[in-house]
């Protein structure tokens, strides 16, 4: 059985178009399968969360994702890990970046294809955990597939999710555009503080003038910038950048740099590789899992759980071939 998780409105509106044409391709073929249409934030974690959930732990399943790195958040959210849970992705938001570093057909109707293909292979993945504490609340968690940060690149998601922009552009087939017009607005706007990161336990390292740091699953975030270029989503390691020290000003070639895909960074970030770590800041920043915003933290822990998921592959990826040739 699979069960089709759809997020109607992620790439303002058009995923609803493409399932459309899915769909009518899945009832030529013999295939039981059930579709659930999300209804607003949060909606895709019940549903995953009820379909693995219980007695539905033993039954073989696939859940399919068809919406953006959002989307495939809140399912991830909502699984219960214990589950005999296959993940497949059909990417339809506008940055996809979770497709992007898997080597995912961004053509719905292959990614289809290899979905109802029993032979296809798993790959067995990581997922990042947060752990934040704030004032006033009891400490929560958020999982997360591609990255988690805090600060600049939080606000650039926050400011994306408030305006018109990322709506105009997905009309344009931009989506990524979106990220870099907001982006050189929040690098006059973002506000910075000091703090203190602990690497594993050990390394303590004090920062001052913080503008983001983010810890990766994948090397890319926002729409394609390459913040982490060694993250590997299997070796059971995070990466971080952390970007601190800097004016405003020479933010703006650490941005250029990462979204060229360059693989050293100008001074001023750095990358470091550990299972978890612990920040400390002076003062709150946002934060996100995937791009999906939440709360200002003072305080977080990141982790990489190692190998707990299975997401289903194209053979034909360039990341299988990159497996195969490491064997």
């Amino acid at each position: 059985m699979i069960y089709f998780i759809v997020n109607p409105k992620a790439a303002s509106g058009r995923a609803l178009k493409k399932w459309g044409t899915l769909e009518r391709l899945i009832r030529k073929r013999d295939v039981v399968y059930q579709v659930y249409m999300t209804e607003g934030q949060g909606h895709a974690a019940k549903i995953a969360a009820a379909l693995t959930a219980g007695e539905e732990r033993s039954v073989e399943k696939t859940l399919a994702v068809l919406g953006g790195d959002g989307t495939l958040n809140e399912v991830l959210q909502g699984l219960h890990l214990q589950a005999k849970v296959k993940l497949a992705y059909i990417p339809a938001g506008s940055a996809n970046d979770f497709s992007k570093g898997h080597g995912l057909p961004a053509n719905p109707k292959k990614a289809l294809s290899y979905i109802l293909d029993q032979e296809s292979p798993c790959r067995v993945l990581d997922y990042g955990m947060i752990t934040c504490a704030s004032a006033g609340r009891a400490p929560f968690y958020r999982r997360f597939l591609v990255s988690s940060g805090l600060g600049f690149d939080a606000a650039v998601c926050r400011s994306l999710n408030c305006s018109q922009v990322k709506k105009i552009c997905n009309r344009l087939h931009i989506g990524s555009f979106a990220y870099i017009l907001v982006g050189l607005w929040q690098i006059l706007l973002h506000k910075r503080c000091g703090g203190e990161l602990v690497l594993d336990g050990g390394r303590r390292i004090p920062l001052r003038r913080i503008s983001f740091i983010s810890a990766h699953i994948l090397p890319r975030e926002g729409g394609g910038f390459r913040f982490a270029p060694n993250a590997d989503p299997q070796d059971g390691m995070l990466s971080l950048c952390v970007v601190s020290g800097v004016t405003k000003l020479e933010l703006i070639p650490i941005l250029v740099f990462a979204l060229f895909g360059i693989r050293r960074l100008p001074n001023g970030a750095e990358n470091y590789r550990c299972r978890e770590a612990e920040i400390f800041l002076q003062e709150a920043l946002p934060a996100h899992t995937d791009g999906e915003v939440f709360d200002r933290m003072k305080e977080v822990h990141f982790r990489c759980e190692n190998k707990k998921l299975r997401l289903i592959v194209d053979r034909g990826t360039l990341p299988a071939k990159r497996e195969k040739n490491r064997r």
